[in-house]
C-alpha cells in the first residue's frame, strides 16, 4: 500500500497504472521474503540443524499460498488507499490481529475444539498449517485447499476489479 502512495508520481506518466507499480513492489516483497527465507536456513543449518522440511512440497505449496494470498489482499489494499489514504494506518492494525490469530506462534491444534474451529476460519491459519504439516507431517491437522483456494481466487478477482474501476479513476 506505501508503494502505490509513495510511486503516486509515476503513475502520471501515460504507459505507467498502478497495477505496474503494484507487480513492481510484488517481485520486491518475493524476492526479499525468499531472502530472507535463505538467511535463516543458512543460520539454522550453521547452528548444526538441519531446516529442510520432510515435506517440502507442502512447505513449498504453503509458501506460494501465502505469496498468492498476500497479492490479493495487497491489490485489494491497493485500490482502498487510492481512494482512502489512511487506510494503512487501519490495515496495519487488521494485520496485526490477523497475524496474532494465524497460528504462527502457538498450535492452534491444541485448543479446544469448537475454539479450533473458528480459528480455522483464518486462511492464515490454514496457510501457516500448511508448513507446518511440510515439518512434521504426523501433525492432527487437516486442511481445506479448497478454502485456501477460494480465498487466492476470491481476492485476487476482488483486487483486479477494484482496480481496474478505482485504480483509473485514481490517476
Amino acid at each position: 500500500m506505501k508503494g502505490i502512495l509513495i510511486n503516486k508520481p509515476l503513475t502520471y506518466y501515460p504507459q505507467v497504472r498502478s497495477i505496474d507499480v503494484m507487480f513492481s513492489r510484488v517481485l520486491v516483497e518475493i524476492n526479499g521474503s525468499f531472502m530472507g527465507v535463505v538467511l535463516v536456513f543458512l543460520i539454522i543449518y550453521a547452528i548444526g540443524l538441519d531446516p529442510v522440511p520432510l515435506n517440502i512440497t507442502s512447505a513449498i505449496f504453503g509458501y506460494i499460498c501465502a505469496i498468492l494470498l498476500g497479492i490479493g489482499v495487497g491489490s485489494i489494499n491497493v485500490a482502498i488507499v487510492q481512494v482512502f489514504p489512511g487506510w494503512v494506518i487501519g490495515y496495519v492494525l487488521i494485520g496485526i490481529l490477523i497475524y496474532l490469530a494465524s497460528g504462527v506462534m502457538f498450535m492452534p491444534n491444541d485448543f479446544p475444539e469448537h475454539i479450533y474451529a473458528i480459528m480455522k476460519w483464518n486462511p492464515v491459519l490454514q496457510i501457516v498449517e500448511l508448513v507446518r504439516l511440510g515439518y512434521d507431517p504426523n501433525l492432527p491437522i487437516t486442511i481445506d485447499y479448497l478454502y485456501i483456494f477460494l480465498w487466492i481466487l476470491g481476492t485476487f478477482t476482488v483486487g483486479l476489479l477494484l482496480e481496474r474501476t478505482i485504480g483509473r479513476r485514481g490517476n
